[in-house]
């Protein structure tokens, strides 16, 4: 009778022993299978991703001689070549950016995405059978320009070396005029190597220096040629109104010279069912009205269909336009939203006009540096600020008897309207 009892028990510990393998297997197999959708969900995003950022330019391209993206003289760069350069645009990113950004994917540049806007301005430049430079700083935590004390700058000969080593190669640069475009700290680095050696042009956008930095070359020569300060092409945003006004200073300190400069103001914009389709040749009408609708419909624009907050800066009591447009455009899972790679939030950046790249004024920009001339109509900031007025960050403005009649004042570190600002004593994204 024990016997048969312990024969019981024992087939029954069996039996639980072999439930328990059972299950373990199946809790193996289960767990396999989900890391296996996991991983397939990763390579769908992957490839969403990259088809949504590869442009239609890769298809073909008749400007475009070769894509190269390369260590030269110790830095980073993308370089597009023209099949017939005529000149050089050099294109120096904002913190946080990478050189990357000015070009789509390429076979020769797979981490390339290509900005929307970014793009455009290369687009314009091989238009006009331009070469598009895009470099990178030294310092690479933020990704900003060392040019806070421009003599010590440990960028400006890296850059100078890297147009040493491109001259050098049997790319037809050598005599070629060079113009340099730069976005907020790139802004910054475009006007202070323009005080290091001769450029034919430059672009400053969303970015002013200390008027005493700018040192302008005097009775220089270079190869022969006097070497004068370049016409200079300024772009800031309505809303930053502290930036603008650093512009300000800086463009009539450089008119005071015989600079030729140039102004415009970009005006927030609406956001229309193909605002993104229009900019972003990837993506189609259908996404673009889905994100306007997303948006309306989360009451993220106002009547007149204008953004109703800074994209940047998010109440936490205002719905985040990341969950609203993931959860309601189908067209946009598994691509990037996040800020510095996102079309999307480049664009959305750019029609708020707070603090972004623009390219709508790429024409204006080549005409005016092929042409320049003074400055009769210049586009000035909506709205602005009394005769005596505390601005963001604690600065002030004050009516002056100075070269412009105005007057910063303040630490330019404090007249931030955004986070992260790294450059010139200025910190900006």
């Amino acid at each position: 009778m024990a016997g048969a009892g312990r024969a019981y028990w024992g087939m029954v510990l069996t039996k639980i022993v072999s439930l328990c393998f059972l299950t373990s297997a199946v809790v193996i197999f289960f767990n396999v299978l989900t890391g296996r959708h996991q991983e397939l969900a990763d390579e769908v995003s992957s490839v969403l991703h990259q088809s949504f950022t590869r442009s239609t330019y890769e298809v073909h391209d008749p400007k475009v001689l070769e894509v190269r993206h390369e260590e030269v003289a110790g830095m980073e760069v993308v370089l597009v070549r023209s099949k017939d350069p005529r000149g050089v645009l050099i294109v120096m990113h904002g913190c946080m950016r990478r050189p990357t950004d000015w070009w789509h994917y390429d076979p020769a540049c797979v981490t390339c995405i290509g900005l929307p806007e970014e793009m455009a301005i290369a687009r314009a430049a091989l238009a006009r059978s331009f070469d598009v430079l895009a470099l990178t700083p030294k310092e690479q935590a933020y990704r900003c320009w060392d040019t806070e004390w421009p003599d010590k700058s440990e960028d400006v000969p890296r850059v100078a070396a890297v147009l040493e080593e491109l001259e050098a190669r049997d790319y037809g640069y050598r005599g070629l005029p060079r113009y340099a475009l730069g976005v907020s700290s790139g802004g910054a680095m475009a006007m202070v190597l323009a005080q290091f050696f001769p450029l034919q042009g430059i672009c400053s956008q969303i970015m002013g220096i200390r008027p005493s930095l700018l040192a302008l070359p005097k009775n220089k020569t270079m190869a022969g040629r006097p070497w004068r300060y370049p016409p200079t092409f300024f772009l800031y945003m309505a809303r930053d109104v502290a930036m603008s006004e650093w512009i300000s200073l800086d463009a009539d300190k450089l008119k005071s010279q015989g600079v030729y400069v140039k102004k415009v103001s970009v005006l927030p914009r609406p956001i229309t069912p193909t605002y993104f389709s229009d900019r972003i040749s990837s993506l189609d009408n259908a996404t673009s009205a889905a994100i306007y609708h997303a948006l309306q419909g989360a009451h993220m624009l106002d009547l007149q269909d204008m953004l109703v907050q800074d994209p940047r800066q998010v109440m936490p009591s205002a719905p985040r336009w990341r969950q609203v447009l993931q959860e309601n455009v189908p067209g946009l899972r598994g691509v990037s939203l996040e800020s510095e790679t996102s079309p999307i939030h480049e664009l959305l950046n750019l029609a708020w006009a707070g603090h972004e790249i623009v390219s709508d004024y790429a024409d204006d920009m080549f005409a005016f540096w092929e042409r320049p001339g003074p400055d009769e109509a210049e586009l000035m900031p909506i709205g602005g600020i009394g005769a005596s007025s505390k601005m963001r960050g604690g600065g002030s403005w004050t009516e002056d008897k100075g070269l412009t009649g105005r007057r910063l004042q303040g630490d330019p570190l404090r007249l931030q309207g955004h986070r992260g600002w790294i450059a010139l004593g200025m910190r900006s994204a």
